[in-house]
């Protein structure tokens, strides 16, 4: 009697482990190996086990979607990880082209590096305030792609290198670009500049282009007491080489645009004509080539 429910029990047991199967079995891994099997294994056939360990980097690189050297720049962002894509949020971030982004502060006029990379142009970036975190976060389009400032037309936000520096203030105290110092600077890249500055400050942008000692330069000058139709031309800071002087209509219609005013322009090209007659005016606009007056 005691032996058939011995063999009851068995049966019993058997019937367990086979209806203890789930409809996923089929897809699981093969059972693993005893650890010591496999290690007895490699210790016997060293070459097995480098070609083992060789197949499964491959296996990890090619199968799994990570970054196999630290970003660059991790040092300027101790608190993101270094192998971390758009600072973990690649959902809402992408980085297509790698260009410098600067933040404009309006209040002060200050110009602050947000981003810095190597790319061969850079960007004014549009930011908005987080009154909960106390900081300035990039924004950015529905597909990703950050949102920023470009000439009143939209048609381009691209910034020369050599242009935007962190800590530089237009606003107060103007700027000097050298030509000789940064040789893939042109005065379209100075006059595309004037244009996205003037979108961004809602005012009129002025400067001039001289060569003094064989050094050719441009200015752009303050612009803290400029207006959207008027801007304050600094006359004391031109040479005796300076041959050109520009500013910006980039808020205006097609002929207010393209044409000097009245008001402002004809009185300043009088002026100049008496003190600096070699002095070539022109404005720059958003309708095609400056306009020369």
């Amino acid at each position: 009697m005691r032996s058939i429910k011995y063999i009851l029990f068995f049966i019993f047991c058997t019937c367990i482990n086979i209806y203890a199967q789930t409809p996923y079995d089929s897809f699981s891994p093969a059972t693993s190996r005893p650890i010591l099997d496999v290690v007895q294994k490699m210790d016997a056939n060293k070459d097995s086990l480098q070609q083992t360990q060789m197949d499964t980097t491959l296996a990890t690189k090619n199968d799994v979607s990570k970054w196999l050297s630290p970003d660059p720049l991790s040092d300027k962002y101790p608190e993101i990880s270094p192998y971390a894509y758009c600072g973990w949020n690649p959902v809402k971030y992408i980085d297509p082209d790698g260009r410098d982004i600067y933040r404009y502060d309006k209040e002060t006029g200050d110009i602050k590096l947000y981003k810095k990379t190597d790319d061969n142009f850079d960007q004014f970036g549009k930011f908005k305030y987080n009154r909960r975190t106390n900081e300035y976060e990039l924004r950015t389009k529905k597909d990703g792609t950050i949102r920023t400032y470009t000439d009143h037309k939209g048609n381009n936000d691209k910034i020369a290198k050599g242009i935007l520096k962190d800590g530089l203030n237009i606003k107060n105290r103007g700027a000097f670009f050298s030509f000789s110092k940064n040789e893939n600077l042109t005065e379209e890249n100075i006059f595309q500049f004037a244009l996205i500055l003037d979108q961004i400050t809602g005012v009129e942008i002025s400067g001039f282009i001289s060569t003094d000692f064989g050094n050719k330069r441009a200015f752009i000058e303050p612009y803290k007491h400029n207006t959207r139709k008027r801007s304050n031309n600094h006359i004391r800071e031109y040479s005796p080489n300076t041959y050109l002087h520009f500013h910006t209509h980039g808020h205006a219609l097609h002929y207010q645009a393209t044409h000097p005013s009245e008001k402002y322009d004809i009185p300043f090209k009088e002026k100049i004509n008496r003190l600096c007659p070699t002095i070539q005016l022109i404005i720059l606009h958003n309708y095609g080539a400056p306009t020369k007056y």
